[in-house]
C-alpha cells in the first residue's frame, strides 16, 4: 500500500545544497520562494524519489515552533488516501486528528508522527 515518495530536509545553505545533490544525480524540478511564510522550497528528483529542501529566512518555524534545522520528514505515497487513512485508524497507528491538505504539487496529503516523533507525510499519487 505504501511506497517511499519523498524526503524532506531543512537546509541552511541553498546553493551548496543544490550543487551537492546535483552531483549525486538529482535534478531541480521546482523552486518556490515564499518570504511571507519564511521559507524557500527547492524540489529535486532522482528516479522516482523527490527531495524537498526547505530554507528558512529566519530560524523561526511558523507551523511547529521547532528549530528549523530539527525537522525530519519522509513521505510515503499511496494510490488511495482514504484507504490509507482507514488502514492507519484500523491498526491504531496514531491518535492524532488526520487533516487532508493539498500540497505544492497539487496532491492531497496528511501528516502523522511515528512513535519517535518523526513526521510521516502520506501523499496520494496522481
Amino acid at each position: 500500500m505504501f511506497k517511499l515518495h519523498h524526503i524532506d530536509i531543512w537546509i541552511n545553505k541553498i546553493e551548496e545544497s543544490i550543487k551537492f545533490y546535483e552531483l549525486l544525480g538529482f535534478s531541480k524540478i521546482k523552486e518556490i520562494d515564499n518570504k511571507e511564510q519564511n521559507k524557500k522550497i527547492i524540489l529535486m528528483e532522482l528516479d522516482d524519489l523527490i527531495l524537498e529542501m526547505k530554507y528558512h529566512y529566519e530560524n523561526k518555524c511558523i507551523h511547529n515552533k521547532a528549530n528549523c534545522n530539527d525537522n525530519k520528514v519522509f513521505g510515503l505515497s499511496v494510490k488511495d488516501i482514504q484507504k490509507s487513512i482507514g488502514h492507519i485508524k484500523s491498526n491504531n497507528l496514531t491518535n492524532e486528528k488526520i487533516n487532508i491538505k493539498e500540497g505544492i504539487l497539487g496532491q492531497q496529503y496528511f501528516l502523522i508522527h511515528d512513535p519517535n516523533g518523526i513526521l510521516i507525510e502520506i501523499i496520494e499519487e496522481k
